[in-house]
This record gives C-alpha cells, structure tokens and sequence, in this order.
C-alpha cells in the first residue's frame, strides 16, 4: 500500500550537512500532511570531514559515503536524482536539464560551495582538478595522473590556505607513508608543490605555526 501524499511539498535541494540534518530531523518526527522530497545530483553524499583521512589512506572512500537511497527511505522521504538547472520562483518549481520540473511548497537550498575560475585566465583547463565535487575528486585525480607520460607528474596545489596545505600534506602521506597506497598512481609518484601569492602561507594563523608548516613541508619535499 502506498502512503498518502502530504498536501505541502517540502523539498531539500542538495543533501550536504544542514539538509542531512533536517532530513534526520523529519526521520524522527516527521511534519503532518507534508511530504519531504530530497533532490541530488549524486546518489550518494558525501561528508567533507572524512576527506583529508580518505586522500591520505587511512580510510576507505566508502567511509565518508552517505546512502541517500537508503537515508531517503528510512525516513519517509523521497529521492529525486537529477541536475538542477533553474529555480521558477513564481511558480515554484525546480527546473532540471533532464526531466520535468518539481513543484515545492518550501525549498531548501544547501548544495555547498564550487570553486570558480571568474577573474582568472586559464590557457587550458584540461590538467585542472577541483576538488569538488568530494564525491569524484580521487577517481579524477587518479585518471589524470594514470594518462600523464610524465615518469614523475606533477601535482600542483593552488593556494596556502589551511585546505590547500591539508590536501597537500595528505597527497604526500597517500603517495610516500601509506605502503598500500605506493604502487596505485604507476611507479612512479606524483611530486607536489604548493603555489600561494600570500606573503605567508596559512593566512590567519600565528607565524610561529606558519614557520612550523613550512618546516613540515620541506620535510617532505613539498615544494612551496
């Protein structure tokens, strides 16, 4: 038997930290004649904070993977995939490049945040990797440097914020510290630099741990 549609439509767009919560939320103490509708471009989510560990090896990519088909379920919800591509505000709909468009009584918007290009001249963008989406970036990472003819490619980090810095010293503990890991990029491993235009790397913390950073990375051979 099928439950009876709420009268209001509640939908989330994206399934990130706040959304996840709101879903958990209705799971335990669900809204009276509405319906919650989840839309996601990606059938899983992913949770940010496992990241680091999971490009540094010491966790699986499955542990920061979150089953929006079986958390959608378990709540009553409904899982709508597909790849939002405008927003009807006066006829509240979502508009999707693939499939017709969601009415929605009330929308919630919480698809985290994308790096942009704007102001910055790129040549070519072939070799260019964002990290986000999480949910693709070591699957990328790992094609591009498997198609390099380099013997040693290069990594190149863009920026000295205390992300870059993180990302880069997991790159190094992936590559150099986890043995599993050695052979997985070709026998060859990447080398990794660190590129900021700031004065100093790790904008807003002490000088004495900015010194302590650029200590580590020289360690390890990163260069900055």
């Amino acid at each position: 038997m099928h439950k009876p549609l709420g009268k209001f439509s509640v939908v989330l767009l994206g399934v990130g930290h706040t959304n996840a919560h709101v879903l958990r939320m209705w799971k335990m103490q669900p809204v009276e004649n509405a319906q919650l509708i989840c839309v996601s471009d990606f059938p899983i989510a992913t949770y940010s904070g496992m990241l680091p560990a999971v490009v540094a090896g010491q966790s699986t990519i499955s542990d920061m993977q979150i089953d929006l088909v079986r958390l959608t379920q378990s709540a009553g919800a409904r899982l709508v995939l597909g790849k939002v591509n405008g927003l009807d505000h006066e006829k509240r709909e979502l508009l999707f490049a693939d499939r017709p468009p969601l009415s929605f009584d009330f929308l919630s918007i919480g698809i985290g945040s994308r790096p942009t290009f704007s102001g910055v001249q790129v040549d070519d963008d072939a070799p260019l990797i964002a990290v986000k989406p999480m949910q693709t970036f070591l699957s990328r990472l790992q094609d591009m440097i498997a198609s390099s003819r380099k013997e040693a490619p290069e990594i190149v980090i863009v920026g000295g914020g205390v992300g870059s810095i993180e990302i880069a010293f997991c790159l190094w503990q992936r590559f150099y510290g986890a043995p599993k890991h050695a052979n997985e990029f070709g026998s060859s491993r990447p080398k990794i630099k660190l590129v900021t235009g700031a004065s100093s790397i790790g904008t807003g913390l002490l000088a004495s741990t900015s010194n302590r950073i650029k200590k580590a990375l020289q360690e390890r051979g990163i260069e900055l």
